[in-house]
């Protein structure tokens, strides 16, 4: 009789505990330790959709205009996708690493464009720069200073009292290179 009890018990047991099992399965969980669930990665054919952003691109490169590409891609992927470079461009006011975080517009410089370096001007340098002036001059190389060189020359309106419609204004003067 206590034979009959236990085999009871365990069938059971193991019944309560595979139809735990296939309800955990179909919310998608599985259990690891105790009382701690986890999603399991999905069998479906669904692929994730990543996030997309806008970027506008010019100067020299090969095909300028504007272009969709994932949240975090290279400019180098950004390039590839337009064509590539033209042979004036300015390799050294570029960093084909920098990864784009929000919709933008990027300028390639070429070679040989007079332009002032956000990353090395001094005060006098920059203050040539039109609209800038002595006050924005000592900002930028407050923000160089404390935050490292700039990555793309759109970083420069993370200056304070640097809007769009002033950077637009020296876009065409400025360079990250020395």
């Amino acid at each position: 009789m206590k034979i009959i009890f236990f085999v009871v018990l365990i069938t059971v047991g193991y019944i309560y505990g595979m139809i735990h099992l296939e309800r955990m399965r179909a919310e998608g969980l599985s259990q690891i330790g105790s009382n701690i669930y986890y999603p399991q990665p999905s069998t479906s054919s669904s692929q994730i959709t990543l996030e997309k952003i806008t970027i506008t691109i010019e100067g020299a490169i090969r095909k300028p205009g504007t272009y969709s590409i994932s949240l975090g891609a290279s400019l180098q992927e950004l390039i590839s996708q337009a064509g590539g470079l033209f042979e004036s461009a300015d390799l050294k006011a570029i960093d084909l690493s920098y990864c784009f975080e929000s919709d933008q517009k990027f300028y390639v410089a070429s070679n040989g464009e007079n332009k002032v370096s956000i990353n090395y001007g001094d005060l006098t340098a920059l203050d040539t720069l039109p609209g800038i002036g002595v006050v924005l001059a000592n900002r930028i190389v407050d923000y160089r200073n404390a935050n490292g060189a700039f990555r793309c020359l759109e970083q420069l309106m993370n200056v304070n009292g640097i809007g769009p419609t002033l950077f637009e204004g020296v876009r065409d003067s400025i360079s990250l290179a020395p």
